[in-house]
């Protein structure tokens, strides 16, 4: 949703993007996406002089931005109500009214190119910590992590940001308890790799030890049957389970 307030001899737009009612983390990705978007087509259709960026706090500590404020520079016939002075008595206050607004414009520019350049400078920082978060769950994943995806958004600059990022795991259960712990236990150890994990790593990590439980369950229902008649069971089933760990 948006709202409009004029204030002469400027606009300012604001731009609200709704959280999804999906996870938290997901709906401010997705809100900090639609807001950009929402800003760069403000900037393709009207003289923008200024944008500020307002955050909302993620579960996973991150800043996302969640709306803006578009300061957009009317021309000066506008200001003036369609009015063009004929006098040549009133053509001086109006030149000395053309440079004030010239200053202003330029003085406007100016700070829409720092708030860009700081957009720009935290997307890139953003871009740096999904790429990294995901090649941490890579490297200690090893053979059951599969390939990364990502998803992007576009800066003030037009450049596609990396802003998120999956890594699939594929964990077979082992043929027997003991590999099956095994298993897990690097499942375990890729998705808390990041420094700061993000809840679906947790999520996995939970179920990666829920999975240990149940190996464990096992073998002391393994040892029982040996312990009172010596068999073997041999029937451990083996179970792919499929994990996703996410920037």
């Amino acid at each position: 949703m948006s709202g409009i307030g004029a204030v002469s001899p400027v606009n300012s737009i604001q731009i609200a993007a709704p959280v999804a009612s999906q996870t938290r983390r997901e709906g401010l990705r997705r809100a900090e996406q639609e807001v950009l978007r929402q800003e760069m087509a403000l900037r393709n259709s009207g003289d923008v002089t200024s944008t500020v960026y307002h955050f909302s706090r993620g579960p996973d500590g991150r800043p996302y931005i969640t709306g803006a404020t578009v300061t957009v520079r009317t021309t000066s016939e506008e200001e003036a109500g369609g009015n063009v002075p004929a006098s040549g008595k009133d053509r001086g206050p109006a030149v000395r009214k053309g440079r004030s607004e010239s200053t202003g414009a330029e003085e406007g520019k100016k700070n829409a190119a720092g708030e860009e350049a700081a957009a720009e400078t935290r997307l890139k920082a953003i871009e740096r910590d999904v790429i990294a978060h995901e090649a941490a769950h890579m490297a200690v994943g090893g053979q059951y992590a599969g390939p990364v995806s990502y998803s992007y958004a576009t800066g003030p600059d037009g450049r596609r940001y990396i802003t998120g990022g999956e890594v699939s795991i594929s964990a077979p259960e082992g043929k027997t308890p003991e590999e099956t712990i095994l298993i897990m236990e690097q499942v375990k150890r890729a998705a808390l790799a990041p420094g700061s994990p993000s809840p679906q790593d947790l999520r996995v990590a939970a179920a990666a030890s829920a999975a240990q439980m149940r190996a464990r369950a096992e073998m002391a229902k393994q040892d029982a049957v040996r312990a009172y008649s010596g068999a073997k069971t041999g029937n451990f089933g083996r179970r792919d389970t499929e994990l996703s760990l996410t920037a």
